[in-house]
């Protein structure tokens, strides 16, 4: 099948919006080959040539820049970009009785 698309290898810590990615390739008869990794890794699979995407989490808190140094090393604004797939609402559960002072400590600053 020389008109075939080539399969494009995805490396990503999380599923729900790469898996409506992978849909989406399906839906256009492009195969994709998922990994399911650590953030770090990823990005650094990326660096390496083993994916063509890398998938992996960026919060869009305060403290966004911090959890990113650990992904500049490995990346090159000539070779790579970011594309916004989603942005999430992380929660926790607990149990009932214990969710008051989880919300206290949440409030004064793990935001």
């Amino acid at each position: 099948m020389s008109g075939a698309a080539k399969e494009v290898r995805i490396h990503a810590s999380h599923g729900y919006a790469v898996g409506t990615l992978v849909r989406a390739l399906a839906d256009q008869r492009v195969p994709a080959d998922i990994k399911y990794r650590e953030s770090a890794e990823v990005v650094s699979a990326l660096a390496r040539g083993e994916c063509e995407l890398a998938g992996f989490h960026l919060p869009i808190a305060p403290f966004r820049a911090t959890c990113a140094e650990i992904y500049w090393p490995h990346l090159d604004a000539d070779k790579h970009q970011l594309i916004r797939l989603t942005r999430r609402t992380q929660g926790l559960f607990s149990a009932k009785g214990q969710s008051e002072g989880h919300r206290r400590s949440a409030r004064s600053g793990a935001r």
